[in-house]
């Protein structure tokens, strides 16, 4: 019977990737990484760092086909709603004509003990955190008085929170990833870029139009 584990080791293979270097990649050991791959359930951070070290969306994975994985009842609401945001921020962004990607970031908050989001829709400096905001994150790591947190709503009930760094003088949009309808993410979509046309100074604008090459 296909699994996630099973799925896991069929890119790994594919990637030409020895198990030795998986394994050190993913921060496991080798005979834990053999357990994985037998495995029909998973721990959402593991799936986020194994998808990063592979280079593939396991998480649009388990969305599309759900009966891959029996996970703990939160880590299964994680996972759902990662796999809507993923599946339905790019449609939106394409229906409202907006030229983005939805890119995961690295996990270099664990090797450098920095808080970092999980995600960033480029080039708009929209960071999205899986289930808590990024003020909270930074409070973890005792550095949120780096940062003036604004949260931002509209009348359809969308929120998002407007983050100014206080260091460098930029602006960036924190958006809270839990399950969301399609609606409901254009909704909160839409009020992130009314808030960046209103909010986002010249600094911020520019390192925009820097990342995009303009």
């Amino acid at each position: 019977m296909e699994t996630i584990g099973s799925i896991i080791r069929k890119v790994m293979d594919e990637r030409g990737m020895p198990i030795t270097e998986f394994a050190d990649k993913i921060c496991r050991a080798r005979r834990t990484c053999y357990n994985i791959f037998e495995k029909n359930h998973i721990d959402v951070d593991l799936l986020r760092n194994i998808s990063l070290v592979l280079d593939h969306d396991f998480f649009k994975v388990l969305s599309e086909n759900y009966n891959l994985a029996k996970p703990a009842e939160t880590d299964a609401q994680i996972i759902k709603a990662v796999g809507q945001f993923m599946t339905a921020v790019p449609e939106v962004m394409s229906e409202i004509g907006v030229d983005g990607n939805v890119l995961t970031c690295s996990e270099a908050n664990i090797k450098e003990d920095i808080p970092l989001p999980d995600f960033m829709i480029s080039p708009t400096l929209f960071v999205v955190t899986i289930g808590e905001s990024l003020e909270a994150r930074c409070k973890r790591y005792e550095c949120d008085g780096a940062f003036k947190f604004t949260p931002i709503s509209d009348k359809s009930g969308a929120t998002v929170i407007l983050c100014d760094n206080l260091a460098t003088n930029t602006q960036s949009i924190n958006i809270i990833l839990d399950y969301k309808t399609k609606e409901e993410w254009r909704n909160v979509l839409e009020l992130a870029f009314v808030t960046a046309d209103k909010y986002y100074n010249e600094a911020t604008k520019f390192s925009i139009k820097s990342a995009i090459g303009y």
